[in-house]
């Protein structure tokens, strides 16, 4: 649970570059301006990898024990 106050915003994207397109667009150009300047007193980014990406269903991803587990 996030504390009060708190924010969380999730992004994921196909490639750096499409990242750093949308970075760039005046929309969001400005809305980064009034999160800096009006929304918040302080941020924090983190820009990350994904190392595994499954589900109850497509499992292809998973862990081996998790497989030997859980896909019995």
């Amino acid at each position: 649970m996030l504390e009060t106050g708190k924010r969380l915003s999730l992004s994921f994207w196909e490639s750096e570059d499409a990242l750093t397109h949308w970075r760039k667009l005046p929309e969001h150009r400005s809305a980064q301006s009034a999160g800096r300047y009006i929304h918040f007193d302080n941020y924090r980014l983190r820009v990350a990898g994904v190392l595994r990406d499954y589900s109850m269903t497509k499992r292809d991803q998973a862990p081996v024990d998790s497989k030997a587990f859980h896909d019995r």
